[in-house]
């Protein structure tokens, strides 16, 4: 183009499949249309094109037209890496290996040399697997129009390998058959990854049962042949290893705790030097805050080497007082909330203290000034005995009941010197050419005149640079210069310097991996759309949408082109669909005291023991659930879910639809099944039920309620029957109480939860509110209102190791209309008491009894209040941490009609107990004789929860007691025991379990003693 530099360059053209992409290009090259053509600008244009990512290679070319000349610039697009999967790899998560050990990473550039790698990298997996003798494929998707190739990987695993011969060298102190049954290669065992693994872990942990913590084993080489893999090892077994503490006394269990040489298998000076400290801090933790531990090291045989730990225990002491001096911005008791070391108390009886708890404290005090402008704050921490006497000017706090007089006191004190303090002068920003500077102002919460703090700093850094990549600047900077006024030296002057690069768009969105799902289901999850700043904080959010919808396993996010300098970038969502059946099931158990019989078979039973507060017992369940996933191709789901214990049996149908019509925040559930289950000792129920649950929370910005609110609706219908064989009540009462009854009306659920954890929660609040109204007009023939509601609150203290926890319950039911109808049936009534209730009673037995069986019969009013101190978990042996206990206090009764409840809060024992001791004996006088009831001396008022007798249970029952809690990652194992200060009474005139039902009457009494096993916390 030399004979045509100098004319004028009438249009810049595009070949190639990559014309489309560059069409913005034209205006923005150093050789433009319209100018003369420079052979300085066609370089630069060149380099400027080749810098876009999106050619391997690139020419100009001229061709004349006209007086000018049409400049083209032709090259060969790069192609970039779409969707890469792996398919035929036997073995679990095989494919998924090798998928990662490809390292084809989609939207990075594609050449032969990557797929060398590839290959080389599967082979390597494929053959730590077990298969030498794999094969592996591969087929090329090309889309020319996204520049993208997809990769699909074919593998034929083969034969697995098994073990050969084993050889070891070296001195092993063992033979070859030791060493095999140590490292667990059985000759004909079949190999896999984890195989080599295990024999250096079997033999490690062989050596160090005999304390050889120097041992050395290594795999020499391993070679296969005619399907087996033969293995060479080098093991040397070392000397033999002893940790001795003199001068103080160590179990051999607390000392490998302490010394990490046990935990790393291996012996160097660091780790020898971190038992310095945990020893030192372990004997500080218990009083001996002046404690000195070093150690030594000798017998440097072969056979044997001693490390001698020497402790220098000192006086034991407690902490009397903790305080500050010096400080005058801060008052004294806003900063020793933020001191680890702490005084003796009645939980701690020596304090909290060591280097490690004053370093952080020291570091605590000088951040809390430092971000209140004191930049020059120095804090000095010095320990010594207390000064009594008027003289000394430092009167001496008063000595904590939980230090023992045998011990020394110790007081810390940490000395501020405060130092001057600094304000912000001017804030400037610059380099912002794209964003105006009050948009980015108003993200600052850096002002002039406010207190310099470097946290508010490194905060304001952040936000612009979270703005910056939302907006798709990714390689912005921003830096911070901090230099002081030169008017006023209380003024640092602040200047944000801003780096914004290019800014990139979005091109186009590809979403790959859909099959059964509609495309239409996912679209309203994804946020960025074509023209659209590329925003990182966008593309996380797309990716948290996708995942939402519980419809994929796996939903990766890649650009196109990551590195190229082209402005407009396609993003590459990648999604692989979860399976649409899925199977679960699971079984466990709890066991308690008060688990309900149902061996009583009414009248007809004989012999079997049964009686009104149950037995103690192991109540087993398990769980089956079959669910259909992405029904219809929409985030729709459908299962068959039953369990089956002793206490219940149970099969639902249940249909979810969490995002009816499309919106994220509304969702519909229908349920339908039928049940079969001993809740209360009383009786067993069946129940056939369906209903709607359409659930709405608020999660959007300007909803008007926090995200912690969900409102639930209902409609709910059911059949309800108890089985009469089981019930245990007055022969007068069963034909009534056996009746089949529909219950059915609208419900409302409000539920606010602001706990830190749902299994296990610190802090926080959660709160439930449950309205049901069950009204002719919807089917019922039980006509009630019931109002359900519950409060719980978390706080923590003592830097979040305690927990006090409270929870408080009410519950009301109201009975309308006329007849029968008042009559709230059995199994809808209010109960309490059990593992998640009030634990001074059994499951569900608090509060009214029948008059003449003392079984329980629920009530139409409960008010529950427990209470619990959750104690930090302590260190013991096998159990380590996960050990913890909890005191708690249970208070509360359900009563037969709701206004009883607040009228007996302060009533302690049980009203009238004389009249429950009142029994009523089969009248003789008849023939044959009659049964007392309804006319005998225990007559007491019809209610809405039937006849009651003349004995009250109008108080409130309080039970201690003491629970433990064995923490696991799927939450705390509970067991707790309770002992009920207050039990009722009540009389037993008809015992079903005996040929003669009134034989041998007689007052029962709850149990005083409860213990329940289960999972999970409380409440």
């Amino acid at each position: 183009m030399a004979q045509w530099e100098g004319l004028q360059v009438n249009r810049i053209i595009f070949e190639g499949t990559v014309a489309d992409r560059l069409t913005s290009a034209k205006d923005h090259l150093p050789q433009a249309s319209g100018v003369p053509l420079s052979r300085e600008d066609v370089a630069a244009s060149l380099r400027q094109l080749y810098g876009t990512g999106l050619f391997d290679q690139i020419e100009a070319l001229g061709q004349r037209d006209g007086n000018g000349v049409d400049l083209i610039f032709r090259g060969e697009a790069r192609t970039f890496i779409g969707t890469v999967t792996v398919d035929g790899a036997k073995g679990a998560n095989v494919n998924t290996q090798l998928e990662r050990a490809a390292r084809l990473n989609p939207g990075t550039r594609y050449t032969a040399a990557k797929m060398s790698r590839a290959l080389e990298s599967m082979r390597e997996v494929v053959a730590e697997n077990g298969f030498h003798e794999a094969k592996i494929t591969f087929i090329l998707t090309p889309h020319p129009a996204q520049l993208l190739t997809d990769v699909a990987f074919k593998v034929i695993s083969g034969p697995q390998a098994r073990v050969g011969s084993v050889a070891v060298a070296g001195d092993s102190g063992m033979t070859v058959e030791e060493f095999r049954r140590f490292a667990r290669l059985r000759a004909g065992a079949l190999t896999d990854r984890e195989t080599v693994n295990r024999a250096l872990a079997g033999v490690l942990k062989h050596y160090r049962s005999q304390e050889r913590l120097e041992a050395e084993i290594k795999l020499e080489a391993q070679e296969y042949a005619a399907h087996k893999v033969n293995y060479r090892f080098t093991a040397n077994r070392g000397p033999v290893v002893r940790v001795v503490v003199e001068g103080a006394r160590l179990g051999s269990d607390r000392i490998k705790r302490l010394v990490p040489v046990y935990e790393e298998g291996t012996v160097d000076e660091d780790l020898l030097n971190e038992g310095n400290r945990r020893t030192r801090d372990y004997f500080q933790a218990l009083g001996y805050f002046d404690v000195k531990v070093d150690h030594k090291e000798s017998g440097t045989q072969t056979q044997q080497v001693t490390i001698v730990y020497s402790v220098q225990l000192g006086e034991r002491r407690h902490v009397e007082r903790v305080s500050v001096d010096g400080n005058r911005y801060f008052n004294s008791g806003t900063l020793e909330q933020l001191l680890s070391v702490h005084a003796a108390n009645a939980f701690d009886r020596h304090g909290a203290y060591n280097q490690a708890l004053v370093s952080a404290d020291v570091a605590a005090l000088q951040s809390v000034y430092q971000n209140n402008g004191f930049s020059r704050v120095k804090v000095t921490p010095e320990t010594g005995q207390p000064i009594a006497g008027p003289s000394s000017g430092n009167i001496p706090g008063p000595r904590s009941p939980a230090a023992s007089d045998s011990t020394a006191p110790l007081t810390l004190v940490y000395h501020i010197e405060e130092g001057p303090q600094q304000r912000v002068g001017a804030v400037q920003i610059i380099g912002n050419s794209s964003v105006q500077t009050p948009l980015l102002a108003g993200l600052l919460n850096t002002e002039a005149g406010q207190l310099f703090s470097p946290r508010n700093l490194a905060g304001d850094r952040d936000a612009l640079m979270t703005d910056y990549l939302s907006r798709g600047f990714d390689r912005a900077r921003v830096d911070i210069d901090e230099t002081n006024d030169p008017t006023d030296p209380s003024k640092v002057n602040v200047i944000f310097r801003v780096s914004e690069g290019q800014q990139t768009f979005v091109r186009d969105v590809l979403l790959t991996g859909l099959h059964y799902t509609r495309r239409a289901t996912v679209d309203r999850a994804i946020t960025l759309r074509p023209g659209d700043p590329l925003s990182a904080s966008a593309l996380d959010e797309t990716q948290s949408n996708l995942y939402e919808f519980a419809l994929f396993n796996e939903v990766n996010t890649a650009v196109e082109n990551p590195n190229g300098g082209e402005s407009s970038k396609t993003v590459l969502l990648q999604a692989v669909e979860a399976r649409r059946w899925t199977l679960t099931y699971g079984a466990g158990f709890e066991v308690q005291t008060g688990t309900p019989v149902n061996g009583c078979q009414g009248l007809l039973a004989t012999g079997v023991k049964c009686t009104p507060n149950g037995r103690t017992g192991v109540s087993p369940r398990g769980l089956l659930a079959i669910t259909r996933n992405n029904l219809f191709g929409r985030e729709q789901s459908a299962s068959v879910q039953g369990n089956y214990g002793s206490l219940e049996q149970r099969v639902d149908l249940v249909y979810q639809n969490p995002h009816l019509a499309g919106r994220r925040n509304f969702g519909m559930t229908f349920t339908g099944g039928y049940a079969n289950s001993q809740s209360v000792t009383t009786y067993v129920a069946s129940r056939l039920e369906a209903g709607f649950r359409f659930s709405q929370t608020f999660n959007r910005p300007g909803s008007g309620l926090s995200r912690a609110n969900t409102f639930i609706y209902a409609y709910d219908f059911r059949r309800v029957k108890v089985a009469e064989n089981t019930l245990q009540v007055f022969p007068a009462e069963v034909p009534v109480l056996a009746a089949a009854v529909t219950v059915g009306g609208p419900g409302f659920t409000w539920i606010r939860d602001s706990r830190d954890s749902a299994v296990d929660a610190h802090r926080g609040t959660y709160t439930s509110f449950q309205e049901f109204l069950s009204i002719a007009p919807f089917g019922a023939q039980a006509q009630f209102n019931r109002i359900d509601a519950s409060n719980s609150s978390y706080f923590g203290f003592g830097k979040g190791k305690y927990v006090l926890a409270r929870n408080t319950r009410y519950g009301q039911e109201r009975a309308f209309g006329g007849g029968d109808s008042q009559l709230i049936p059995i199994p809808e009534r209010l109960y309490a008491g059990g593992a998640t209730s009030l634990r001074g009673f059994s499951i569900n037995s608090a509060g009214p009894r029948d008059p003449e069986t003392g079984f329980p019969i629920g009530g139409a009013g409960a008010l529950v209040n427990s209470t619990e101190l959750r104690l930090p978990p302590a260190i013991l042996p096998y159990f380590g941490n996960s050990l913890s206990m909890v005191l708690f206090h249970d208070m509360g009764n359900v009563f037969t009609n709701a206004g009883d409840a607040w009228a007996s809060i302060l009533r302690v024992s049980q009203p009238n107990r004389d009249s429950c001791k009142v029994l009523t004996p089969l009248d003789t006088t008849t023939s044959p004789p009659t049964e007392p009831y309804p006319h005998g001396s225990t007559n007491g008022p019809e209610t809405s929860t039937g006849h009651q007798g003349i004995c009250s249970f109008n108080y409130f029952s309080h039970a201690p007691g003491l629970g433990l809690r064995y923490h696991t990652p799927v939450g705390p194992i509970r067991l707790d025991f309770s002992y009920n200060l207050n039990p009722p009474i009540f009389p037993v005139n008809v015992n079903y379990s005996q040929q003669v039902p009134t034989d041998n009457q007689h007052v029962g009494a709850a149990s005083h003693f409860n213990f329940f096993f289960s999972l999970g916390q409380t409440f």
